[in-house]
């Protein structure tokens, strides 16, 4: 999967708009719109900090277990008073959670 620009995107949308309206747009202007939108670089992905998991505020993030018989790596989301109180629950030494989840060679 290729991540795309989408500000870039909208951009070019509106821009076309005043041109050609919206509603004769075709299914084939869409993907040549999408296919010419720049490539851009995700953003490294190393695991969390205690400050940013403390302002995840309900957000989904990829949890990996790092003792023996953990559970395996999944998404969750942080119960509001443990983001407050994340120190307590022995993060970067019983697990570790990121952004997203790691691709192949990642992490």
């Amino acid at each position: 999967m290729r991540l795309i620009d989408a500000d870039w995107l909208l951009s070019f949308i509106r821009l076309d708009e005043k041109v050609i309206a919206p509603e004769q747009h075709t299914a084939q202007d869409i993907i040549m719109m999408v296919q010419a939108a720049p490539t851009i670089e995700p953003p490294p992905n190393d695991p969390l900090t205690l400050q940013e998991l403390r302002e995840m505020d309900g957000e989904p993030y990829w949890h990996v277990g790092l003792q023996k018989g953990s559970v395996p790596p999944h998404w969750n989301i942080l119960e509001p008073f443990a983001a407050k109180h994340i120190e307590n629950f022995c993060y970067g030494k019983n697990w570790l959670a990121y952004r997203r989840k790691p691709t192949e060679g990642e992490n």
